[in-house]
């Protein structure tokens, strides 16, 4: 089982796009393994169980834990993905005046 594992294992970190997962044994009560998602400051608990019965895109999914969402802003009429912005960029959207189209009136 040992060797299934770490080849399990081997394959979560070579699937992840970011190569930011890390994993440890549970060295307490051997139940299963650590897996830490560096990217999403996520950490799991994956039972042996768990482990064998489910493939390496599952578990890899596991980590993320509803962090991956992107955001998408429309900036003077075109549509812009915010994940591949700068700091100063992202401090500038973070800063803008938002309008609540309820708020408005119309004549």
């Amino acid at each position: 089982m040992e060797l299934s594992i770490e080849k399990k294992m081997e394959d979560i970190v070579k699937t992840s796009e970011t190569n930011d997962i890390e994993w440890a044994l549970d060295d307490k009560e051997n139940k299963g393994i650590y897996i830490r998602n560096n990217k999403f400051d996520t950490k799991i608990f994956v039972t042996w169980d768990a482990l064998e019965k489910n493939d390496v895109k599952t578990i890899l999914a596991q980590t993320v834990q509803g962090k991956d969402i992107d955001n998408i802003t429309r900036v003077t009429g075109y549509l812009s993905v915010t994940s591949n912005w700068n700091k100063g960029k992202i401090a500038e959207f973070r800063d803008r005046y938002r309008v609540d189209i309820n708020d408005c009136a119309l004549n």
